[in-house]
């Protein structure tokens, strides 16, 4: 036992008490340096996200592999978030109300998560910024899909408005119709009369606008026969698909070389960043960012160039499209009557994107 009587001991017992939390702080630093070294090797640490479940090696080395069903539960979910016509709440109510339970939270979270398109993100750390490594799992999804819901989750791509909500079948203009006396659109319920139950369309109590909701769908019906073209219009409006086709394809072959232009430019600035740090004019850290932000640039570049590159090499009989998306037109309003709710908000969704007055 130290003697403390003598002062220079005291010195010794704050070596010895201190001693253990040093030892713990080591350690946690070489736990913290080995997942860090994982991730750059492309291995997920930590809790398998949903479509995924952990696994280990025989050596001991742990990762992860796809997990049915959950897996493709979360590829239809990119891919329904992916369309644009549902938000993540209205996808995240489906897939419990389906048994795939999950919080929203959690959900949100995995829909960010690039380990879904085969990514492992690296954290920033001292000088060395945040950046994605390839990973050594299996993907779920492809790289364009997981930045394509990124970019509809960051309101960078058109969502339609309003096709979400759940509705009743006797209000599928729910949400669509612009209140005359405010600008809130309008919703709907059923009011319990003597002997049955009527539908409006309605505002709020403070506002008083209301509407039969059979009148108004009965009125929306003829409203949609007006778009029915004349006789003469079909041959008319197939021409002009089929012209306008045409320089849609003349329009991506200026793109793909617009994108390879960019995507050169952007190596280029990496290239000169890279030659003014060999000469000393660059700092480290100012060179590892410049180089991050084109690396992201070119990387999403690339894939947008991949799938224009797709569509540079798909060739349809464009003629005989346009003369079936006619012949549906002509008979507009029967397709909208025998369809089903989510259909008709659908397609009211795209006849009217700035919904209806």
């Amino acid at each position: 036992p130290l003697d403390l009587t003598v002062p220079e001991n005291k010195m010794m017992l704050a070596i010895y008490l201190t001693a253990p939390e040093i030892e713990n702080d080591r350690r946690g630093l070489n736990t913290k340096a080995g997942i860090r070294q994982a991730k750059k090797e492309g291995r997920y640490m930590g809790k398998a996200p949903r479509g995924y479940i952990n696994k280990a090696y025989e050596d001991g080395r742990r990762y992860i592999t796809i997990h049915e069903p959950d897996a493709s539960t979360m590829r239809w979910v990119f891919k329904e978030m992916g369309e644009g016509l549902y938000s993540a709440e209205s996808i995240w109510r489906q897939i419990n109300k389906k048994g795939f339970k999950i919080d929203k939270n959690t959900f949100l979270l995995n829909l960010r998560n690039p380990v879904y398109c085969g990514k492992i993100k690296v954290a920033a750390h001292n000088d060395e910024p945040a950046h994605l490594v390839q990973g050594l799992h299996e993907p779920l999804i492809s790289e364009s899909l997981f930045y394509k819901v990124q970019d509809i989750m960051d309101s960078r791509s058109k969502i339609l408005k309003g096709m979400a909500i759940a509705t009743p079948k006797d209000l599928p203009l729910r949400n669509f119709i612009k209140c005359n006396r405010c600008p809130r659109m309008l919703t709907g319920s059923a009011s319990k009369g003597k002997t049955t139950y009527r539908v409006y369309y309605h505002c709020r109590s403070s506002c008083g606008v209301r509407y039969r909701a059979e009148d108004v769908n009965n009125a929306f019906m003829d409203e949609l026969t007006t778009f029915i073209p004349r006789p003469g219009y079909p041959e008319l409006f197939v021409a002009s698909i089929a012209e306008a086709y045409g320089n849609q394809h003349r329009a991506i072959k200026e793109e793909c070389d617009e994108l390879i232009l960019q995507i050169s430019t952007a190596n280029k600035k990496v290239d000169a960043a890279r030659e003014l740090l060999i000469q000393n004019e660059l700092e480290p850290s100012e060179y590892r960012k410049i180089k991050e932000e084109n690396s992201s640039i070119i990387a999403r570049l690339e894939m947008r160039l991949n799938e224009v590159n797709v569509q540079k090499s798909t060739h349809v009989n464009i003629k005989k499209l346009a003369e079936m998306a006619v012949n549906t037109l002509c008979e507009l309003d029967k397709l909208y009557d025998i369809s089903s709710i989510e259909a008709k908000r659908y397609l009211v969704g795209i006849l009217f994107p700035d919904k209806i007055t």
